[in-house]
C-alpha cells in the first residue's frame, strides 16, 4: 500500500528529510515517533503529494500504485490528510460544509449522510452549524478529522493528531482509529505522544539530531 525507499527532501541547501524509507501493508496502523524537526511532517506531506514546489526530492515515494512525488491528480481518492496545525485544513464557512467538500469534490453519493457520520463520530455533530474560524483549536482539530473520515480513504494520514484535543476529542479518536483498522484501512500517523492512540501494528522511530 505505501512504499517509500531512500527519500530524500531539502530546501535549497537546508536538508529536511535524508534516504528515508518505510514499508506499510494495506490496513496496517504505523506510528512514526521522533524528536521535532526529525522530518516526520516531511515524509507525511511527500506521502500526500503536498510538498512545496520549491522542495527538491529524489527517491520513491508510492502510495497505493502512485508515484506521489508526481503529485497525481486523482491522488484524494486514496488518501485523507490531517496537518498538525487544523486551521490549515480548514477552508469552508460552517462546519458541515467543511466536513462535505471532500464527499462533493470526489463525486461521492450521500455527502450530506457521510458528513453527518463523520461528525457524529468525532463528537462534533453539534457544531454543524457553526463557523470553522469561531471554533477553538480541539474543535477544529475533530472537524478537520471528520472532514478527513467522510471521503471514506483507502489511506489517513495524519500529523500529531492529538496537539490540540482535550480527554473526550482523544477518546472519540481513538474510537475512531479503532474502528478504521476493522474496516482495514490503512493509516500513517506522526505523533511522539503514543499514550494518546490506541493499540497500533508497528511504531516507527526516526532516529536523527533536529534540524
Amino acid at each position: 500500500m505505501i512504499e517509500i525507499a531512500d527519500l530524500g527532501v531539502a530546501y535549497g541547501s537546508v536538508e529536511a528529510l535524508s534516504s528515508f524509507s518505510l514499508q506499510v501493508a494495506e490496513g496496517e496502523t504505523v506510528v512514526l515517533t521522533g524528536l521535532s524537526g526529525c522530518g516526520k511532517s516531511t515524509v507525511l506531506r511527500a506521502l500526500c503529494g503536498l510538498l512545496p514546489e520549491e522542495a527538491t526530492s529524489g527517491g520513491t515515494c508510492v502510495l497505493d500504485g502512485l508515484d506521489t512525488l508526481a503529485r497525481p491528480q486523482d491522488l484524494p481518492r486514496h488518501v485523507a490528510y490531517v496537518p498538525q496545525n487544523p486551521a490549515h485544513a480548514l477552508f469552508c464557512t460552517t462546519v458541515r460544509e467543511e466536513v462535505m467538500a471532500g464527499p462533493l469534490h470526489l463525486g461521492l453519493d450521500d455527502p450530506s449522510g457521510r458528513a453527518s457520520a463523520a461528525m457524529s463520530s468525532l463528537g462534533c455533530l453539534a457544531l454543524a452549524a457553526r463557523s470553522v474560524r469561531e471554533l477553538s483549536s480541539g474543535q477544529q482539530q475533530r472537524v478537520a478529522i471528520a472532514a478527513a473520515l467522510a471521503s471514506g480513504p483507502k489511506v489517513l494520514v495524519m500529523d500529531e493528531p492529538t496537539s490540540y484535543l482535550d480527554r473526550s476529542g482523544m477518546a472519540a479518536l481513538r474510537e475512531s482509529l479503532e474502528a478504521l483498522r476493522k474496516r482495514g484501512t490503512t493509516v500513517l500517523i506522526a505523533e511522539h505522544r503514543l499514550d494518546r492512540l490506541p493499540e497500533v501494528d508497528r511504531v516507527v522511530s526516526m532516529e536523527r539530531d533536529p534540524l
